[in-house]
């Protein structure tokens, strides 16, 4: 099954995307940050298989940093941002440091299903770390192998 990571700010629209993800039979869970990218709440264990970011405009250094940290920690999982009203040399700007596809138009939920299983068409969950876990455990499925504290099980 799908695993879609939502993130965004705790009082944004992160519920509604969530909700509407969910209608569509879509699993998520979600990552929320506070003011900055330096106060992400947490990363999960867990890779997703694509990412979708809430971004309300205007779209700050923050969010970019966010987006890099993101990546970073899951470099194969696509990111689809939501960004309602978001400018052309925005969008531009995203797609320069790494999101895979935007949805811009306010509550186009019908427009984000259909990215995002475009996106879930294009992974393969062997292309992905599959888990980390708190114990040091790693599953890497594509090299079928696991790891605990960075030896050989």
């Amino acid at each position: 099954m799908a695993k879609v990571l939502v993130v965004g700010r705790v009082r944004t629209r992160v519920p509604l995307v969530r909700k509407a993800l969910e209608r569509y039979g879509i699993v998520t869970s979600t990552l929320a940050w506070r003011a900055s990218a330096s106060g992400l709440w947490r990363m999960g264990a867990t890779a997703p298989h694509v990412i979708v970011v809430d971004i309300p405009p205007p779209v700050s250094a923050d969010h970019v940093e966010v987006l890099q940290r993101l990546r970073d920690r899951w470099e194969h999982a696509p990111q689809i941002v939501v960004s309602p009203g978001a400018s052309p040399s925005v969008l531009t700007s995203l797609l320069a440091v790494g999101v895979d596809d935007f949805v811009t138009g306010d509550e186009a939920w019908g427009e984000l299903i259909v990215r995002l299983r475009r996106q879930l068409r294009r992974v393969s969950p062997l292309a992905m770390p599959v888990a980390m876990g708190p114990d040091g455990m790693v599953l890497d499925a594509a090299r079928r192998t696991v790891s605990a504290h960075g030896r050989a099980v």
